[in-house]
């Protein structure tokens, strides 16, 4: 069956991987482990993500936590700041070439998990201007891997799931739209997304 629809995901594969990234300098910022600090927020991170609650929720507790000198609003200020440069650091030319390439012959469209405070910042960059649509999870109230967040991007394009492509950094993310039916590229560092999609029948 022809693809006619592709779907990226954004960090990681538009820009650099900023999930990782930014957990590192708010860490530092706030003199602990990067480890001590994701132990504390991987709790909370299905329902930030799926916009039930908060980033200052999240640090409140964080800060209560590990009884931190910088107060949540702090830390939050300091975690937007990060986003921001991280967004603004590494963008990936080939994949918006290869993006632009798209567009005249298929849908593409972005879907990616994040916070609801992060998506102005998102907006103010541009992240979401090369897609024709951005799916942000907190806004769905769903996330990747599961079922039912590609599923949404496939109903609004009247789309089965053997005609849509999708890619991402994170192999779960993958593995989740795979098992829908989607054919997926997990994308590393090395690759060649332009080869990967043309072994789907796509031109480039």
């Amino acid at each position: 069956m022809t693809s006619k629809l592709i779907i990226f995901d954004l960090g990681g594969v538009v820009t650099s991987p900023a999930v990782e990234t930014i957990d590192v300098r708010v860490a530092n910022f706030l003199g602990i482990d990067s480890n001590e600090l994701r132990s504390i927020t991987s709790s909370y991170k299905v329902e930030l993500t799926k916009g039930n609650i908060k980033l200052i929720d999240v640090y409140t507790c964080v800060a209560e936590k590990l009884n931190l000198q910088q107060n949540p609003e702090e830390i939050l200020t300091k975690h937007l700041e990060v986003c921001k440069a991280v967004f603004l650091e590494v963008w990936n030319q080939e994949t918006l070439r290869v993006i632009n390439r798209l567009k005249p012959n298929y849908k593409v469209v972005a879907l990616a998990n994040a916070e609801r405070e992060v998506i102005p910042i998102a907006r103010e960059l541009g992240l979401y201007l090369p897609f024709e649509k951005s799916y942000i999870s907190c806004e769905l109230g769903m996330m990747k891997p599961d079922a039912v967040a590609y599923q949404t991007v496939l109903n609004d394009y009247h789309c089965s799931p053997q005609e849509a492509i999708f890619i991402d950094d994170k192999l779960e993310n993958v593995q989740g739209a795979e098992r829908l039916g989607i054919k997926g590229i997990h994308f590393t560092p090395k690759t060649n997304l332009e080869t990967e999609l043309v072994k789907f029948g796509i031109k480039v």
